[in-house]
Parts: C-alpha cells; structure tokens; sequence
C-alpha cells in the first residue's frame, strides 16, 4: 500500500496452521521434475492507519466483504500451489477463514497490531500480517520469522510500540525429493528517490511551491525510505541464509514496495536472486495501476493545487503505475525454468477489484531427485 504504512504499526510473532479440506494435485512428471505455480498479492487491509481505539477504514463493510468474495472466487479459478498475501486482516481468522474455504494449509503471522496484551487490545480493528496458503498435498514445515525492520516489543502475547516494523516469514515444502523454502515479506513504503519522483520535485520548485532548502529535505527523506528497504532486504536474506542450505531452491515473494532499476532492487540482483518477471515476461506489466485498478481511484488522492508539497508527492507516487511485487528465485544447485508468469486479481466484478494491488503468479519447474 504505496505511501499509507507508515503510523501506529506492531509485529506480533504468530504462527497458526489450518488443515485443509481438500486435495489440490501438484503438478510433476514422475520423478523428473515438479511444476508448481506462485502466486503472491497484497489483499489490502482497507485501513488508513489513523485510529486509537479504532483504525479508520476506507470502504464500507459490504464491499469490503465483496471483495473477499471475489478473492475467494478468484483463488479457486486458479487454483495455485503456494499463496503469499500481504495486509491480511484480521488474523488469525482471516488466514483460517481463506483456508477453509480453499481447501489448503495457512500459516501466518501477525505483523502489525498496535497495543496488545494476548486477545485484548487496542486498535481494535487491528492485527494485521503475512500469510502463506499451501496445496495440502505438498509436505511442508515452518522456518519461522524475523522481524527485519522498526524497534519496540513485539511477541506471540505482548506488543507495544508506536511505530512500523516489518518481518519476513518463511516455509519449507516438500515434493518428489525436492525442497523448496518459501519467504513472504512486505517491506516499508513510500517514495523514493527514483528519475520520477526527483521531476515531480524539481516542478514544484519551478511553480515556486517549494524551496531548494525545502527540496532538499524532502529528498532526503525519499532517500532515507530507499535506504531502509535496502537495510530490511539485507536483513531478510540473512534471515534466508540462516534457514536454508545454500544448496536449496529458494523463493521471496511479496509486496516489496520496490521498482526496477532502484537501489533496493540492486540488493537483490546483485546476490544469487533471479527477479521471474524478467525471465519470462508477460505483457501486463504493473502490480500497481491506478489506470486499471477501481480501489486506487476510489479511494487514494489525486494532486491538488494547494496541497501541502508532502502530500502531492505521495499523490503523484500513488497515482503512478509500477511494478512493486515480485517472485525471486534463488536456484541453489538446482536448475529451473519459469514456464509463464502473470497478473490476478485483473478482472473487477460488478465495479469491484479484489485489492489495490494486482497479484503477480509465476509457474516454475524444478527438476527433482530420482531417489
């Protein structure tokens, strides 16, 4: 969620697993090689992030749970074998709800959730974090979490601090000889100091709403977004690195909050991380688009002469189409090929889009051990 995660946020290190009720077949041949389709989203909480004893919301009861439905509805169309979704809430029954209905295995953990001592606390409306769902057929074990950014207390019964922090989460499964560790992660938004954000700057200053001394402050504090989302995805591949065998096929999915070509980005093409899209790209491009997605122009600012400079920026930002949510690969020793990847969530009902991000899938193929 571009621009709107940044007040009263709390980690709370949760992990709650669901059976499933109904098997769903992974795709292989023998034992030569398996076939499994990622898919991850931000399902968008609908919060603004303002509240004490209650978050404020943006939309209605009723369409919110429309677009519930519709995910719903969606999810069982497409039918992946692994689900990474960000901004679930609340948990845990969000997760154990959407589990049940699909059929599959939910393991998640709350990331945000204000004030808590056990059940009880404050805002009310507020327990919000990652999930990862998974094809009951598929052997599976959890690698824990981490939070990787933000200070204060946070535990499974106790949370209290007044600021963000993010985590990244983690899964082992199994299939035909294979293991393959999944890490689902929603990094810290906002702006950063890309060519676009710098122009939308630099105009400001020629229209004389700004300063250079007030530009520079500004910029400053863009920076300092990108610097954090680099400092949190060195944290998370530590984490990746302590959980699994360099040996291993390894994936990170999730709401990134990145684009192309940003410093960020670097962090991970520099390492042994493959960014799926690249290899196989598809001709939708964008995960955020306010062009296409309702939620973004129902719900977030358009610029406005006389706004404040801050909040035209973030306008400006939220309004621009990116591509912010990815599937990486790390190959380890085992070779694979990514078949075909997409956009979900693309298609509204009714005047309805499930979030206001458009999820990204990838279908890989791994080979397998004969044993």
């Amino acid at each position: 969620m571009p621009g709107r995660r940044r007040q009263l946020v709390v980690l709370g290190f949760m992990v709650l697993i669901w059976g499933g009720l109904s098997p769903h077949p992974v795709r292989a041949e023998m034992t030569s090689r398996v076939t499994l389709k990622i898919l991850t989203i931000n399902v968008w909480s609908g919060l603004t992030y303002q509240g004490v004893w209650k978050m404020g919301t943006y939309e209605t009861p009723a369409h919110r749970s429309e677009r519930y439905r519709l995910l719903v509805a969606q999810l069982r169309k497409v039918r992946p074998d692994i689900i990474c979704l960000q901004e679930a809430n609340p948990l845990p029954d969000y997760a154990g709800d959407l589990a049940r209905a699909l059929g599959y295995r939910a393991y998640a953990h709350v990331a945000m959730g204000g004030i808590h001592l056990g059940p009880f606390g404050l805002p009310v409306n507020f327990r919000e974090g990652e999930v990862i769902l998974v094809n009951p057929d598929l052997a599976v074990r959890s690698l824990g979490n981490r939070q990787i950014s933000g200070s204060g207390l946070a535990s499974n019964w106790v949370t209290f601090h007044f600021s963000e922090l993010t985590e990244i989460m983690g899964i082992q499964v199994s299939t035909g000889g294979m293991k393959l560790n999944i890490f689902n992660t929603h990094l810290h938004a906002g702006p950063g100091p890309s060519k676009a954000t710098i122009g939308d700057l630099q105009g400001l200053l020629m229209q004389g709403v700004i300063t250079r001394d007030t530009m520079q402050q500004m910029l400053k504090s863009y920076e300092a977004n990108e610097t954090r989302r680099k400092e949190e995805l060195r944290a998370g591949l530590q984490f990746i690195r302590e959980r699994t065998a360099p040996e291993e096929p390894a994936i990170l999915a999730g709401d990134l909050n990145l684009e192309p070509g940003s410093d960020a980005y670097q962090v991970l093409a520099q390492q042994d991380f493959q960014d799926t899209y690249l290899q196989n790209p598809s001709e939708r491009t964008y995960t955020w688009d306010s062009r296409k997605n309702i939620n973004i122009q129902l719900y977030y600012d358009t610029p406005a002469p006389g706004d404040p400079p801050r909040d035209i920026i973030e306008a400006k930002y939220d309004q621009r189409p990116k591509r912010i949510d990815y599937i990486w690969v790390r190959n380890g020793q085992t070779a694979y090929r990514v078949e075909r990847t997409g956009l979900f969530g693309t298609e509204p009902r009714e005047g309805v889009h499930l979030s206001d991000h458009f999820g990204y899938w990838t279908l890989i193929t791994f080979p397998v051990s004969s044993e």
